[in-house]
């Protein structure tokens, strides 16, 4: 009879062993496929938030003639000869960075092709260019726009809407500015040894001044401009 029970006994616990062995394997199965997919969602998260925070560009052309295009496809893209150029891409906090270099800086070739650099068209914070000893071309964009010209030749355009605020600084360089129909900015220039040309119907430029200040409408973009023998024109067409 002893022996009956303790047979008894032993499956019992047996069968307790076996179903806690199920139970903790379960449990365990729950816990880590809830914590893999809390990790998947954390994933997406940051590399959504890490999209959204970058609403600055920085476009460095060192030597390089620079064109830079809006894509439509939300991508960044880039069209150069790696034999002659290097593009190198950098994230700083919300600020993303382009720099393209020429391979053979001590060759003076004059058949350079551009640098075709294609961004995301969506709405930025800021866009700085800075552009040493070649071209820079920016699209027509609504952004505050700060640009840098050091014997270079640099060409910017502004949509109809703009409501923002340039500045461009150039020494011994070029800017072409197209306003496209703007009628609500105000102009603010320092002038140095330089060739500043306006529209015909707006009031001309003294070229002895060392300044030129413009309003037109209400004045909501703003354009500064800081030249030192240098050229700069604007185009309303």
């Amino acid at each position: 009879m002893q022996e009956r029970l303790s047979n008894a006994m032993k499956k019992i616990v047996s069968i307790l062993l076996e179903f806690i062995l199920v139970m903790s394997f379960v449990l365990t199965g729950c816990q880590s496929e809830t914590e893999s997919k809390s990790n998947m969602i954390n994933t997406e998260n940051k590399t959504n938030q890490t999209q959204q925070i970058i609403d600055s560009l920085k476009i460095i052309a060192e030597g390089v003639p620079v064109q830079v295009r809006l894509a439509n496809d939300g991508q960044y893209s880039y069209e150069y000869d790696k034999d002659e150029y290097t593009v190198i891409t950098s994230t700083n906090d919300s600020t993303f960075e382009i720099k393209v270099t020429d391979n053979k800086p001590e060759s003076d070739s004059e058949n350079q092709t551009n640098v075709i650099i294609s961004i995301p068209n969506h709405s930025y914070t800021l866009i700085t260019g800075v552009s040493e000893g070649s071209s820079l071309i920016l699209p027509s964009i609504n952004a505050n726009i700060n640009v840098t010209g050091d014997a270079s030749s640099v060409m910017i355009s502004l949509p109809s809407d703009y409501n923002k605020t340039l500045n461009y600084t150039g020494n011994a360089s070029s800017c072409s500015l197209s306003i496209h129909d703007i009628n609500d900015f105000t102009i603010n220039a320092k002038i140095s040894t330089s060739t500043f040309m306006t529209p015909s119907d707006w009031p001309s430029y003294d070229m002895i001044s060392s300044s030129y200040n413009y309003k037109s409408g209400n004045g909501t973009a703003k354009i500064n401009i800081d030249v030192t023998s240098s050229s700069f024109a604007f185009g309303n067409e």
